[in-house]
């Protein structure tokens, strides 16, 4: 009879253990909302407090109650952790269908291999070839942190959007390539998708940066109507402004007459005067406010004189720049 109650003991302890735990993570799922990466913690302990509880009470039941009674405990404990296993299951399902009625709503017809050429381009109907080709005017306003590029690999793209930072928060909808024939296929795309920068032979896309929360950056997902949306950090490359300037092709000054390349990272100090306006500026690195640049005439092999030129006053944009893709 001893033995019997050690061991049903032993086995009541571990599913009360297993019970508490599972009880615990409904309010600590709630507590944890929004809190990014410190979300998971605050459910972990959530989960061990709720667990540590039930022992308490499940150890106390134990040594005042006899064998049997404490096998009837078991059992109730065994049922109650299926019951909660088999409600969460449910519910994870029950979220995946409500993602998969959202993307629904906003589907664009899965292009076939023959037509899927038709479908990118009324995707990107509106954009410029280049970032050069946006309307840029001397000082504009800098819009945004920088910009973040779409990964594009020879396993496809799978890129989730997000309408909040919520730790729990469950994607809305996703840009969706697949990869075949040595070529990226646009499978799924919302309809309201339009990123600042697309050109589809170079494999390059291009979203405003406006929003940095925790491990998620918030981007633009609309270049007209400035839409946005959550994206994952781990999902994309950012590019912050003095990186994205220093990876481009070339930059430009917007007003080279009040803005030339300049013999010193002063405002004060003396233009360049080796270097003309049909000169390309390959940007080399990044100062403060001033990128110190290389010039040279296309077709040339070497570059030609070196200076600084100004890419931003206070929160005014400078500077243009090109891809040359």
């Amino acid at each position: 009879m001893r033995w019997s109650k050690i061991v049903s003991g032993v086995i009541a302890i571990i599913l009360a253990f297993l019970a508490g735990a599972l009880v615990a993570g409904y309010p600590g799922r709630s507590a944890g909302q929004g809190q990014m990466l410190a979300g998971g913690a605050i459910v972990a302990f959530y989960m061990l407090i709720g667990a540590v509880i039930a022992v308490g009470l499940v150890g106390y039941y134990i040594w005042r109650a006899e064998a049997q009674q404490i096998w009837i405990l078991a059992g109730m404990l065994l049922v109650a952790n299926v019951g909660m296993v088999l409600h969460t299951r449910h519910t994870i399902a029950e979220q995946r269908a409500k993602r998969e009625i959202e993307r629904e709503k906003s589907y664009r017809n899965v292009p076939r291999k023959e037509d899927s050429t038709d479908t990118l381009i009324v995707v990107t109907s509106n954009l410029s070839d280049t970032l050069a080709g946006v309307e840029q005017s001397p000082g504009v306003a800098l819009e945004g942190f920088g910009f973040v590029q779409v990964p594009f690999t020879r396993t496809g793209v799978y890129l989730d959007f997000y309408d909040r930072t919520d730790y729990f928060a469950e994607p809305v909808d996703s840009l969706v390539y697949s990869y075949r024939d040595n070529q990226s296929i646009l499978q799924y795309a919302p309809p309201y998708l339009l990123p600042y920068y697309k050109k589809e032979d170079y494999e390059a896309m291009y979203f405003r940066m406006v929003g940095v929360h925790g491990d998620r950056v918030q981007v633009e997902l609309n270049a007209d109507t400035g839409r946005r949306g959550w994206v994952n950090h781990t999902a994309v490359s950012v590019q912050f402004w003095p990186e994205f300037l220093v990876n481009v092709y070339a930059v430009y000054p917007l007003d080279p007459e009040n803005n030339p390349v300049r013999q010193r990272p002063l405002v004060h100090a003396d233009p360049e005067t080796g270097i003309t306006l049909d000169e390309i500026l390959l940007s080399e690195r990044i100062e403060g406010d001033w990128i110190f640049v290389r010039a040279f005439l296309e077709g040339d092999s070497e570059a030609g004189y070196s200076g600084w030129l100004r890419w931003r006053d206070g929160d005014r944009l400078l500077v243009g720049w090109d891809y040359r893709l």
